[in-house]
């Protein structure tokens, strides 16, 4: 628990975490020390401690809003929290650890407590940073850009170049990455097929796969669309089954595709389905990390709940595809903390009048309703 109570002494802010004081120390950059007539400002963000913390410059300066090192937005330094001091920094801190700039300077500074040897930055001494790295390196890597440079994994995931080019060796030599020499002046990695032995056993385990393979194909093949089904992975939905009709002209969806869950209706009836606490704590999350995506798409999350409440489906009119339309149900199994999602996507040039609403979302629905029979009878 992270009090937001905070004192300094002398000129070295404090904060009481887990009842405990911690000092706050004041990184130095090239442009030198910051100036003490300033102040930083934690704001508590959603669940887990996080939230976002503010710098405030004198002189009107911008400030830059960070979130887990990812900057979010500027704003003046006149609309933020409090005055300035003419003695220290002064720190509210209701969560772990943020990064800070000002916008005119090219180093960054960091606000941070001063955690006992061998504690990781996350607070946590279980959690393993380097593990972290291999993992963030791995998930640069996507059908739009599936060869990369060292020096774009370093771009990507903001690791320094050694770095990330210990990471690649390493994951190269266990299988992970494959390594191109010859491509470009330095070579360049893509996933090695060692990824996909991580895969199988979750896909395998997933016994709602091979009940739906049937009526999936079925509705594909009715609404000359895909049908799909997706889960939840952070902030994103991957799609894990797909079905397409023998009819459609194109083929748009595959397993491992991944989207944001504002931009689809899958991810909306994902939201629908959710216990209003665990609802409100993605949103949340979704607005602090996502911020111009959940500008863009907070209208349609709000529709697809009430059309969720309402007909039983929720529906996407060319969210991620402007020829594309869905439909999107929920699958909640009980006992389990997980929800499915299945969709039915059609092309607009094969969809008929009302046919989304009137048809292909109660299909939809009908056919979800009867998977969960065919699992509650296993």
């Amino acid at each position: 628990m992270i009090s937001p109570v905070a004192a300094h002494s002398g000129s070295r802010p404090r904060a009481r975490i887990n009842g405990e004081d911690v000092v706050l120390s004041l990184m130095r950059g090239s442009i030198g020390q910051m100036s003490i007539r300033s102040r930083a400002v934690f704001n508590a963000g959603p669940a887990g401690g996080k939230g976002v913390i503010v710098f405030q410059a004198c002189a009107g300066k911008e400030a830059s809003l960070a979130m887990n090192g990812e900057t979010s937005g500027t704003v003046p330094a006149a609309d933020l929290e409090g005055p300035c001091t003419s003695q220290c920094p002064q720190a509210v801190v209701p969560g772990p650890i943020f990064w800070y700039g000002m916008s005119d300077s090219t180093p960054w500074f960091s606000l941070k407590p001063e955690l006992p040897p061998g504690e990781d930055a996350h607070g946590d001494r279980q959690f393993a940073t380097t593990l972290q790295r291999g993992l963030q390196v791995l998930a640069c890597f996507s059908a739009a850009a599936p060869i990369l440079t060292n020096k774009e994994i370093a771009e990507r995931t903001g690791l320094p170049r050694p770095t990330v080019s210990r990471l690649t060796y390493t994951l190269t030599l266990l299988g992970y990455l494959q390594h191109h020499p010859h491509i470009g002046k330095y070579g360049k990695y893509e996933l090695g097929n060692a990824v996909l032995s991580l895969a199988h056993p979750l896909l395998a385990n997933i016994a709602v796969r091979q009940v739906a393979r049937l009526p999936m194909k079925e509705l594909a093949d009715h609404a000359h669309g895909w049908v799909s089904l997706g889960i939840r992975e952070r902030l994103n939905m991957v799609y894990i089954e797909t079905a397409r009709s023998t009819r459609s002209r194109s083929v748009r969806p595959d397993i491992g595709q991944t989207f944001p869950i504002v931009v689809s209706a899958m991810g909306r009836a994902h939201l629908a389905a959710l216990p209003v606490r665990e609802r409100e704590e993605l949103i949340n999350q979704l607005q602090v990390k996502t911020p111009d995506l959940w500008a863009t798409y907070a209208d349609r999350v709000e529709q697809g709940l009430q059309d969720y409440i309402e007909r039983g489906f929720c529906v996407g009119r060319g969210d991620y595809d402007p020829n594309t339309h869905t439909v999107a149900v929920p699958l909640r199994r009980p006992g389990t903390n997980q929800v499915m999602v299945f969709n039915c996507a059609v092309r607009v040039d094969d969809l008929a009048p009302g046919a989304l609403d009137n048809d292909l979302g109660p299909r939809l629905a009908q056919m979800v309703r009867a998977i969960e029979s065919a699992l509650d009878m296993e």
